[in-house]
């Protein structure tokens, strides 16, 4: 499980596998993120993504997170399919 202490903001990034090989660079496609804690309390809705080919690029910005375990998934546009990949669990730790 990754772990982020409390205040920071740092990217997480999340690589993607195309096993089809049918989907351009994640850019294209709209990367989107959501945070929930462990609980499926929402914290952070729709946020974008950036990303460079395959990698996506997960702003967690923990300055108003409680400690605790947080999950993330992540969504882009591949008509006519919505993944939605995760959840990819996280801590918030002192």
């Amino acid at each position: 499980m990754l772990r982020f202490a409390k205040g920071t903001q740092e990217y997480m990034l999340i690589d993607v596998n195309d096993m089809l090989n049918n989907l351009p660079p994640l850019g294209e496609l709209s990367p989107t993120y959501d945070i929930l804690t462990n609980d499926n309390e929402d914290v952070l809705m729709g946020a974008s993504a950036g990303s460079i080919g395959y990698t996506a690029f997960c702003m967690i910005d923990t300055t108003n997170m409680p400690v605790k375990v947080y999950k993330l998934f992540l969504m882009f546009e591949a008509a006519p399919e919505a993944p939605r990949l995760g959840p990819i669990y996280f801590e918030v730790h002192t």
